[in-house]
């Protein structure tokens, strides 16, 4: 038998000596590095989460207490959301809810109330404000 001859996976060779058809260790090695491959193009392609943002808080860092009162009153302790908007122009204070706008003037170094304008928005107080200091 001059050649190689494949019986069963096992290759005869001229001179009677026995070899696998592979080699062992080199199959190893190859798995290893295909493995390797694997992990690190696995981790690799892995989207990467994004970290929402902080909330952006509003508290203060200090809160007199009868506006801890009134915000207690208004939310009544706390079993409803509360929703407003407020703003100043001049001399006034408006404090928007979803009835209408509270209109407050300043006195004596307080915000003291003026009038409530139900059915409002802001925007529309304040606009009716500013006509009144323009006259």
């Amino acid at each position: 038998m001059g050649k190689d001859q494949d019986v069963r996976g096992v290759f005869w060779t001229v001179g009677d000596h026995v070899r696998p058809a592979y080699n062992p260790g080199h199959m190893r090695n190859i798995t290893v590095v295909l493995l390797l491959t694997l992990a690190v193009t696995a981790g690799a392609a892995a989207p990467k989460k994004k970290t929402p943002p902080r909330p952006v808080t509003h508290a203060p860092q200090q809160l007199p207490h009868s506006i801890a009162t009134f915000l207690r009153t208004l939310s009544s302790d706390g079993s409803h959301q509360v929703t407003f908007k407020a703003t100043a122009y001049g001399h006034r204070f408006f404090f928007e809810e979803p009835s209408g706008v509270t209109v407050y003037r300043f006195e004596n170094g307080d915000y003291v109330r003026a009038e409530f304008l139900r059915g409002v928005k802001l925007q529309a107080a304040v606009k009716r404000y500013m006509a009144k200091a323009k006259k």
